[in-house]
């Protein structure tokens, strides 16, 4: 007959496979082997996580689509749908509209981009990064103003298509003076830092 524990909290969460015959780890009396779809509260019990509601359809009910939240403040959280050459927004349970029509910025992601895209965000401005593609910026003004934007490096890390020839100062330990080494071509792409001319 199979022996039956009570379990009082499981503060641990979910136990890593190591852990398992652990019965010496402090943690291994308050941890599960799995939680699916369970919250765990900080007093120790856990429940049913909530579920989600459907909003709207995508623009595109054939194509794929990637969710992205962008949280302002407490007050101003969005929910952001990339597709296809166009983001979405959402926000206060709804689609945010402006003139009867969702409101939506053209971008220049396909389908196939959507998996690569990487975000971060500061404050009002999500910094958006995709393979072959130059950094973007989506910077919120207000509830229904957006500006998608490319990034302005100021200086660098790119450098013109042509060839930039730079002298190189080398310091000379026995002398403790500076001397001029000879000319070199630095070609584009192999240089992350501005060169100043000669």
């Amino acid at each position: 007959m199979p022996i039956q524990f009570m379990k009082g909290a499981f503060t641990a969460g979910e136990l890593s496979p190591y852990l398992y015959a652990r019965v010496d780890f402090a943690k291994y009396h308050s941890g599960a082997k799995e939680l699916t779809n369970m919250l765990v509260h900080p007093q120790g019990g856990i429940s049913n996580r909530p579920g989600t509601k459907l909003v709207t359809e995508a623009k595109y009910p054939d194509k794929k689509a990637r969710l992205v939240p962008f949280v302002f403040d407490r007050s101003n959280t969005y929910m952001l749908e990339f597709g296809a050459g166009y983001i979405r927004f959402m926000a206060e349970g709804g689609q945010i509209t402006a003139g009867g029509e969702p409101y939506e910025l053209e971008t220049d992601y396909a389908e196939e981009d959507l998996k690569y895209i990487r975000f971060v965000q500061s404050s009002d401005t999500l910094f958006i990064f995709c393979r072959d593609k130059r950094p973007m910026r989506l910077i919120r003004y207000g509830h229904t103003s957006w500006q998608f934007q490319p990034f302005p490096f100021r200086l660098g890390p790119f450098l013109s298509d042509k060839k930039v020839d730079c002298k190189v100062m080398v310091e000379l330990s026995s002398t403790g003076g500076r001397k001029p080494a000879a000319r070199h071509t630095v070609r584009p792409g192999y240089m992350f830092l501005p060169c100043r001319p000669a």
